[in-house]
């Protein structure tokens, strides 16, 4: 992704970057080259957020125009970064119809969260 696609930069010199979160907030951590560890939190602009259940799978998004989109809910980012499992609802979003293990599903629409 580019600078002006993202509008994310990290000065100096930047190693590595991983995206945690904590009680339903994101946050962006970045490591630098001989220097201290930098954190970042980004600018929330009201998107709604669904907590997944533990036995959903993935999720079925259905925007106002039509498209569809896949969404994978996966249960951690990594062996040290477990992450929890919320998915935040893009804006344009019509309906979500979440999948589960079993192949059950239900639907979610934005406005009634």
């Amino acid at each position: 992704m580019s600078l002006e696609e993202s509008q994310f930069i990290v000065p100096k010199d930047a190693r590595a970057l991983v995206k945690i979160s904590i009680k339903g907030n994101e946050y962006f951590l970045a490591t630098q080259n001989r220097d201290s560890l930098k954190i970042f939190s980004p600018v929330q602009k009201g998107n709604l957020k669904i907590k997944a259940e533990p036995s959903d799978s993935w999720a079925e998004v259905i925007f106002e125009k039509g498209d569809r989109q896949r969404v994978e809910l996966y249960y951690g980012s990594g062996y040290l970064s477990q992450s929890g499992r919320f998915f935040k609802i893009p804006n344009g979003v019509k309906e979500i119809i979440i999948h589960d293990f079993r192949g059950a599903s239900r639907k979610v629409i934005p406005q009634s969260l």
